[in-house]
């Protein structure tokens, strides 16, 4: 799929989040290093739209957005997301497996 432009991640953002929290959203990622060009791929502005309630709170708390962020929030997301699937898996043993994996 193609990258989307400035302007369909807005609309893609309006439509997913509603006007208000759309713009938000869009204002927000324009403001942070890098975090335009990673939302230019269709499937991460998706996912943006996931987290921005968190993303939002970060900001109003006056914490540190980045990409490392949005990667963060997306993990702990599927996280939550999947804990069902198996209980006897912590949230921290499920990082520190993904961690092995990655080095």
């Amino acid at each position: 799929m193609a990258p989307l432009s400035l302007d369909k991640i807005q609309e893609l953002f309006v439509k997913q989040l509603g006007a208000e929290q759309g713009a938000q959203a869009f204002e927000l990622i324009q403001n942070i290093h890098d975090l335009p060009g990673l939302a230019k791929r269709p499937i991460m502005a998706r996912f943006i739209t996931e987290i921005v309630d968190e993303l939002i709170q970060r900001l109003q708390q006056g914490l540190p957005i980045n990409i490392a962020t949005v990667y963060d929030e997306l993990f702990h997301s599927g996280i939550e997301r999947d804990q069902e699937k198996d209980p006897l898996l912590t949230k921290q043993d499920r990082k520190q497996i993904l961690i092995a994996l990655a080095a």
